[in-house]
């Protein structure tokens, strides 16, 4: 599941089972796909302050070396630079603990849970069973006052 889902940033498995602590933790602090929002102008103008701003470059004119000078800027292609940006924000790296549990004290856990389920269920029950009854209370009582008009 994890080698597939390349989103989930935070998994936390206990377990009775030993035998997949290893194959849990291979995606411990592993990076993982995070929609990065664009940079800041302030993160940008500091990669470029380290691009020199001037490139010199010398042509031959007709019989003597002329120095020319261009942006160095200029000569990087848009696209390269928001890849380059791309890359400047940090990477989400995804949380993953396995933890090993007693089986006994795993069962014992997994009984006192299905006993608060049942309960639930028991207590849902009886809430549906007096909203039940409190509205045929509601209709007995209309139907008497119509009877008495």
């Amino acid at each position: 599941m994890l080698s597939v889902n390349e989103r989930l940033g935070y998994l936390e498995v206990v377990s009775p089972l030993l035998e997949f602590t290893k194959d849990f933790s291979n995606f411990h602090r592993k990076p993982i796909f995070q929609q990065r929002e664009p940079l800041s102008m302030k993160c940008m103008l500091a990669f470029l302050s380290v691009l020199p701003s001037r490139a010199t470059s010398t042509k031959q004119a007709k019989k003597r070396n002329v120095a020319e000078t261009t942006a160095a800027a200029g000569k990087v292609d848009r696209h390269v630079m928001e890849y380059i940006f791309s890359f400047a924000a940090p990477s989400a790296l995804r949380e993953v603990y396995y933890d090993y549990i007693p089986p006994e004290v795993f069962e014992q856990h997994a009984r006192e849970l299905q006993d608060q389920q049942e309960q639930q269920e028991q207590q849902d029950q009886q809430d549906q069973q007096d909203q039940q009854d409190q509205q045929e209370q509601r209709e007995q009582q209309d139907q008497q006052e119509q009877q008495l008009q």
